[in-house]
């Protein structure tokens, strides 16, 4: 069964890390877990989390920090970010999948065209 999505973003770092132990504890098996801040916020968190007994294995499971990175920083931005990785793990793609990384187009050109 899919237990959803879950995006972990409260007010301050100390709710972001009690909402993620209490996804992590309740809804392990969701498509996506993910949880904003900076790399240095979310390696504090997880050390501490460790330090408490949740597994590595639990902790590589989640999108942290959260979006994809397409430069923008606006809230607006950073909102699109998130949701194109709530669809992308939804359907299980990465940006590696960026239509224009797999495009071929120009290759399947013959040198007539």
């Amino acid at each position: 069964m899919d237990a959803g999505s879950f995006v972990v973003v409260t007010h301050q770092h100390a709710g972001d890390e009690k909402a993620l132990r209490g996804v992590l504890r309740h809804a392990a098996s969701a498509k996506y877990i993910g949880v904003i801040g900076s790399a240095l916020k979310v390696r504090d968190m997880y050390r501490r989390m460790l330090a408490d007994g949740f597994e590595r294995e639990e902790l590589e499971q989640v999108y942290a920090p959260i979006g994809i990175d397409h430069g923008g920083q606006s809230a607006e931005e950073i909102a699109l970010a998130i949701c194109a990785e709530l669809v992308a793990a939804r359907y299980g793609k990465q940006l590696a999948d960026s239509m224009r990384t797999r495009s071929t187009l120009l290759e399947q050109l013959s040198p007539q065209d």
